[in-house]
């Protein structure tokens, strides 16, 4: 008996099916990144710091502002801002390996009404040194630089297993150089490189549109297959 304008209805659900699968593929490379992008910010900080010496002997002429907000533990955070205030005429000031600190704390599980819902932190020290001289005339080669990142203490609920080792997953920030004149700031950022904020790899759209390409042939293929093995067996 001739097969031909005759079709086969699981056939067709089958292949249906298939391409249904590779469409969805196709969705998800598109609109994986943007729900990406949506994650939700579970984890508040907020940072000080301090500028001179145990003894008490501070350096007048920098001041440092904390900072605080939100974060996914994955982004850059900004530990605060110096500021280098304006100099009287013919002025100028240096020091060598004056050392500043800024205190990092984390608040795991997010905030209400703008203030952290857990009041128990995981508390991190930045600490680093300020070498160089400022004029009044603007030169500058006052640079602000971290020697080192510690944790200090947890008192409630740990970031993530092993946030106690900061060196694993918060990056040492390079050296800022600090300038002269009024208004003059310089941000000081840190950036983690690993922890429970860093997404599990994901292939690329394209490799996703590759693969299901691929799969869209293998569909094909099967199907001509099934095709023939029909007309064969009929």
């Amino acid at each position: 008996m001739s097969l031909e304008g005759r079709s086969d209805p699981g056939l067709r659900r089958g292949r249906g099916g298939r391409l249904a699968a590779v469409g969805a593929l196709v969705l998800l490379a598109v609109l994986g990144p943007r729900a990406a992008e949506g994650a939700e910010i579970r984890t508040w900080y907020q940072t000080w710091g301090r500028i001179g010496t145990s003894a008490g002997v501070g350096f007048r002429h920098v001041t440092f502002d904390g900072a605080r907000g939100g974060t996914d533990l994955a982004s850059p955070i900004k530990l605060g801002t110096f500021h280098v205030r304006p100099l009287p005429n013919g002025s100028g000031f240096s020091y060598t390996d004056m050392p500043f600190q800024v205190s990092l704390d984390f608040y795991p599980g997010g905030t209400q009404y703008g203030r952290p819902i857990d009041s128990k932190p995981s508390e991190f020290l930045v600490e680093g040194i300020l070498s160089g001289g400022v004029t009044a005339d603007g030169d500058s080669d006052l640079t602000a630089t971290v020697t080192s990142v510690r944790h200090e203490w947890t008192h409630g609920q740990a970031l993530f297993e092993g946030a106690w080792v900061a060196s694993s997953w918060l990056s040492n920030p390079g050296p800022i150089l600090l300038g002269a004149g009024p208004g003059n700031r310089a941000e000081l950022w840190i950036s983690p490189k690993a922890g429970p904020g860093f997404p599990v790899p994901v292939p690329e759209p394209t490799g996703l549109v590759a693969w299901g390409a691929v799969g869209l042939g293998a569909v094909v293929v099967r199907s001509r297959h099934r095709r023939r093995a029909s007309a064969i067996g009929g």
